[in-house]
């Protein structure tokens, strides 16, 4: 639902509310591609959805997180193709579908749904897991 709402409705008119349902009900994928609209064109999301941006500015967390986003921290997009798994330190940087991509290719019961926090803390999980079970591998196979 969150990419056919992203891909088909999402215009600088509809940014503004889309960021607050999607901030509301946990959708990753659809507050960052609201959050671009917003960095790439913030004066026509502020002016054409006066209503929303309204309701918008009465949630501190979230004029904060969209001003960090649009200044200095927005996440890249890192294929698995060609980036693999990535280290700790990567996950980071990655975007909502680049998390997405990485649990799905896992098919490991790695949820899909949640936050970009969330999903961050998932992968990490994920990647500290398969670091763990490495070095357990490891250690008994030179013993």
């Amino acid at each position: 639902m969150e990419s056919i709402l992203t891909e088909k409705f999402l215009i600088p008119s509809t940014a503004a509310g889309f960021l607050l349902l999607a901030d509301s009900y946990s959708c990753a994928l659809l507050k960052e591609a609201a959050m671009v609209v917003y960095a790439s064109n913030p004066n026509d999301v502020m002016e054409s959805s006066q209503d929303d941006w309204t309701k918008l500015k009465e949630s501190n967390d979230l004029l904060v997180e969209l001003l960090v986003y649009a200044t200095s921290s927005r996440k890249q997009y890192s294929s698995v193709v060609d980036d693999g798994n990535g280290t700790i330190d990567d996950v980071d940087d990655f975007d909502v579908t680049s998390l997405r991509e990485r649990l799905q290719q896992q098919n490991v019961d790695l949820d899909l749904d949640g936050s970009r926090e969330i999903l961050v803390e998932r992968w990490k999980n994920y990647l500290r897991s398969c670091t763990t079970s490495t070095t357990t591998s490891s250690l008994s196979s030179s013993s």
